[in-house]
């Protein structure tokens, strides 16, 4: 019988290998066993530690990934709607949920920050710690798109980029030195090589799909895409085209890649299922079943497990990732 996430494509899945370690339950931080609000977490790599943003109480927590404890959180520090983490120079940005406003801050010394403005509220951002070049995604209060680099850290604007659709996510490729630009209605990904100049840019469609989330795969030298449909699409640095990896009944929310293994991690709108699919075969490997609806996730380079966050049950559940 066929898993019901799963389309004919993939009938049978590959022996299992992702095992739950814990569940950390957040209950203390709203007094009651209710639905939490997140915004969307980072994880700095050389302390373990992630940051997730708590939008009742205004606080980050900060959790210690070596014995997935809580440490103690950053409070009162507004509803922050998502953080990035510039690994290379330790640095942080949180975007204030309600605000035009992106703080940057010392791993170290979250309530120092440097506070940048700007004419619309953040909704993605990325960081290029070699240039200083911050690039900032949201819309204005009359709803315009807009993309727009930025010289760090004294906030000013350098170049709009000018593409059709509506700006969904941002990232910078450390490995390749590009910065991209995942678009909706209609759905391209825009790539931009800043060694060229903030002018220069292409930009590739996705084979008629609309996307929701994307994901570098440096191994495969490759993007991949989450779209509206379930499909994971793929696209390869050389090529033009686009090949659909793994097929699913529900509409994707996140995709997160696992460079240890060479898994990706594959979330659902209103679902509790959490795929995983090898990219070396293209197969899916297994689809888990959490314990409420996912929100979000974070991928744990150091130790190789996946942080899934449950708002609903105000809690994270933790797996291993045992490889193949």
């Amino acid at each position: 019988m066929n898993h019901p996430f799963i389309t004919p494509l993939f009938p049978k899945l590959i022996e299992m290998s992702t095992v739950k370690l814990c569940k950390i339950k957040l209950s203390h931080v709203t007094g009651a066993d209710r639905a939490i609000a997140f915004g969307h977490p980072a994880m700095h790599i050389r302390s373990g530690i992630i940051l997730l943003p708590e939008h009742s109480s205004e606080s980050i927590l900060r959790i210690d990934t070596e014995t997935d404890r809580l440490l103690e959180p950053v409070e009162d520090y507004g509803r922050v709607s998502l953080i990035a983490i510039c690994q290379e120079r330790d640095l942080a940005f949180a975007a204030m949920g309600g605000k035009k406003e992106v703080r940057a801050f010392r791993i170290t010394d979250e309530k120092n920050y440097l506070s940048m403005k700007f004419d619309f509220e953040p909704e993605s951002i990325t960081f290029d710690g070699d240039r200083d070049l911050l690039l900032v995604s949201g819309h204005r209060e009359d709803s315009t798109p807009v993309v727009e680099f930025y010289q760090f850290p004294d906030g000013r604007m350098l170049r709009e980029m000018k593409a059709e659709g509506e700006p969904l996510s941002v990232t910078y490729d450390d490995l390749d030195d590009l910065f991209m630009v995942l678009y909706g209605h209609p759905s391209s990904l825009v790539t931009l090589d800043p060694k060229k100049g903030l002018d220069y840019f292409y930009s590739r469609t996705l084979g008629g799909e609309e996307g929701l989330t994307f994901e570098l795969c440096p191994s495969g030298k490759k993007v991949v895409v989450g779209t509206v449909s379930g499909k994971i699409v793929s696209i390869k640095a050389e090529d033009t085209g686009t090949s659909v990896v793994a097929s699913f009944r529900e509409q994707v929310s996140r995709v997160i890649f696992n460079p240890l293994v060479g898994h990706l991690y594959v979330s659902f709108s209103g679902s509790r299922h959490l795929a995983v699919i090898d990219m070396e075969t293209d197969k899916v490997r297994e689809v888990i079943k959490c314990s409420s609806e996912i929100s979000d996730m974070v991928f744990d380079e150091l130790h190789n497990k996946i942080y899934v966050l449950l708002p609903e049950a105000s809690a994270i559940e933790v797996y291993l990732d045992q490889g193949r």
